[in-house]
């Protein structure tokens, strides 16, 4: 009797350990195995920052909706400016911006045009846009076919 009681217990630990191994073993391969993590990036607050020499002078305002003819056109993500990126992804958003000469102190001349947006972790980021010639001559950009990188 009391060799079949050593022999169950015997039997009960190796079964114990061998449960808690295979948990353990489990556990560390769900830890190593090759994990991704998808998920949108959204992008806001997109601004056009103005520079002169370097030196950061005004903030152009979005414009999100504009009326001709009658007919209101929306600018940017159907009239906002956050936008979704879904990965593997490109999408293309025609946004308008606009600054207004009396709305400078001092000098308001300027040479540069950034783009800045915050990203999802709302992390700051600036990039150059366009240098600019005849600042205050009113005009659109032409819109480039080509894809530029920015980072």
């Amino acid at each position: 009797m009391l060799k079949e009681i050593i022999l169950v217990t015997i039997g009960g630990c190796i079964g114990f350990v061998s449960s808690f191994g295979t948990l353990m073993a489990s556990s560390w391969l769900e830890k190593r195995g090759k994990l991704k993590v998808y998920s949108r990036f959204v992008y806001s607050k997109l601004r056009n920052i103005l520079y002169y020499k370097g030196k950061r002078i005004a903030k152009m305002i979005q414009i999100n909706k504009f009326v001709e003819e009658g007919k209101e056109v929306y600018y940017g993500n159907n009239g906002g400016y956050s936008f979704i990126a879904d990965p593997r992804s490109i999408k293309r958003y025609e946004c308008q911006f606009s600054i207004k000469k009396e709305s400078f102190e001092g000098d308001s001349d300027f040479d540069e045009i950034k783009l800045r947006y915050f990203d999802e972790c709302d992390n700051e980021k600036i990039f150059h846009l366009k240098f600019v010639k005849d600042c205050w001559n009113i005009c659109s950009f032409k819109i480039d076919d080509d894809w530029n990188l920015l980072c």
